[in-house]
């Protein structure tokens, strides 16, 4: 596959990735009495599996590859932010990974990160 088409096809999949990722989100919001809006609560987000390949501890993120999410994405190697920057100090590249995914403030991040069973 030539440069071109690669760039193409990767702009298509970011936006339609961020498009279920903000319907995914605007679906799992639930009001408040007061009238904010806050994610469900991050133990109970379901865990998928996956393998770090990459981590950035300047940017706060980790790449995995990761088996299909709960919200429908496909199994990938994708990079997340993470919610809790003393994870990156816990996992090492290779290491085998269970974790919970939420769109926070529009960007998918990593709720919950536990060793793999």
């Amino acid at each position: 596959m030539n440069r071109k088409i690669r760039f193409v096809w990767s702009v298509a999949v970011s936006l339609a990735v961020g498009a279920s990722a903000r319907a995914l989100a605007a679906d799992t919001m639930m009001p408040m009495a007061h009238g904010a809006m806050t994610a469900p609560d991050a133990a109970a987000a379901p865990l998928t599996q996956g393998q770090v390949k990459k981590l950035d501890k300047g940017h706060g993120t980790l790449t995995v590859a990761q088996d299909r999410l709960p919200n429908g994405m496909p199994a990938m190697t994708m990079m997340f932010r993470v919610k809790d920057h003393a994870w990156l100090e816990r996992v090492k590249e290779n290491q085998k990974t269970a974790f919970a995914v939420e769109t926070l403030n529009g960007t998918m991040t990593i709720v919950r990160l536990e060793a793999a069973k």
